[in-house]
């Protein structure tokens, strides 16, 4: 994926390098200053508010570590159990996009054999398990996403899909499904997972 990118013609998407994504938008319906702007022409008002600017804008954190999220959420929007944060000023947004872009990487850690794969992120007690095919340029993951406590206890959940946006990496197209994939039953996880011993999350 891009490091720049522009995300839904109304605002822009950033991924860190150690990817995190970021979605930023302040266009018409956004919660942002810009939310009850309209001419009657929806692509119009895009482009108008886009141009015009907005002293707001609109969050969502496409990708970043459990840890993570929930931080920036307690701090921008405790309250609120919605997906993204609105009304988000330039200070509030740089503090964010600080904490993303400092975050540790998720690298691979092991291979056991291919299709296999362990990712991990330094200073968190999650970490992912994934099985990735790329066939003809198209891909496909299963993957675990695992909480694994200090004292051995934690829980973990498998997910299914396919190629993240503009990227054929191993890591990009993991780290997509785990955010955004099919959640599979206990039974075919444990097929593809039979090592994992935590109680299956419902």
């Amino acid at each position: 994926m891009k490091a720049f990118c522009i995300h839904k013609a109304n605002g822009m998407r950033l991924v860190f390098p150690n990817g995190n994504i970021l979605s930023t938008v302040w266009g018409t319906g956004s919660y942002s200053e810009n939310h009850d702007y309209t001419t009657g022409d929806i692509i119009r008002d895009y482009k108008e508010r886009i141009e015009e600017g907005s002293e707001t804008v609109e969050i969502m954190i496409l990708q970043a570590s459990d840890t993570l999220v929930r931080r920036i959420y307690r701090r921008l929007a405790p309250h609120s159990n919605d997906t993204v944060i609105g009304y988000v000023s330039i200070k509030d947004w740089l503090w964010a996009v600080n904490q993303l872009a400092k975050e540790a990487e998720m690298k691979l850690t092991s291979q056991t054999q291919y299709p296999y794969y362990c990712f991990r992120r330094e200073g968190t007690e999650s970490y992912l398990e994934g099985r990735f095919w790329n066939s003809q340029g198209k891909q496909l993951a299963v993957v675990a996403v695992v909480n694994q406590f200090s004292n051995e206890q934690g829980d973990w959940a498998a997910y299914i899909g396919t190629d993240a946006p503009d990227s054929y990496k191993e890591l990009d197209t993991c780290l997509y499904v785990a955010k955004w994939g099919c959640k599979l039953s206990k039974d075919d996880a444990k097929h593809f997972f039979p090592e994992i011993k935590l109680p299956y999350r419902s």
